[in-house]
């Protein structure tokens, strides 16, 4: 297979699995997740969480990478779903695996330094009440924090 056939191969089979199945399968293995550092003007961009874990709690925006998903296009995909915007990437950041969120849920995350392409509106999701570009990582868990920092070299 040529790797223009693999790509629309593995594109078919990008998508979500059901409430349940996805309840079974994480509940035993490992679930893969981006999370985003957005700048711009040397501020990032943290939104206020509806949904566990974290809920109303201030986080970087992000979500777990789909089956026949590349890193990248999750990265790009999560960035136009939760926020509504185009992303460029400037760099990775770094890879953590959390273990502490719930007692069955082990997530390994990898973390994105990225910037808005042009000028754009966020548009938030129903993952997300709100968001505000700050300076401060003081309202971020600590893992966030940790990552903000590293993306900025603080």
């Amino acid at each position: 297979m040529n790797s223009a056939q693999n790509v629309v191969s593995r594109k078919k089979i990008v998508g979500y699995l059901p409430p349940e199945e996805y309840k079974q399968v994480y509940s035993r293995a490992p679930r893969l997740c981006i999370e985003l550092v957005v700048q711009l003007a040397n501020k990032i961009l943290i939104c206020r969480r509806n949904n566990e874990p974290l809920r109303g709690d201030w986080a970087l925006p992000g979500g777990r990478v789909f089956k026949g998903e590349t890193l990248t296009e999750a990265v790009s995909r999560i960035a136009k779903q939760e926020l509504g915007i185009e992303v460029k990437i400037d760099r990775q950041i770094e890879a953590n695996e959390f273990f502490s969120l719930s007692p069955d849920r082990h997530d390994v995350t990898v973390a994105y330094l990225v910037s808005p392409v042009g000028k754009q509106t966020i548009k938030l999701d129903e993952q997300h009440s709100e968001y505000k570009w700050t300076d401060s990582v003081a309202l971020l868990d600590e893992r966030s924090r940790k990552e903000v920092n590293l993306a900025l070299n603080v």
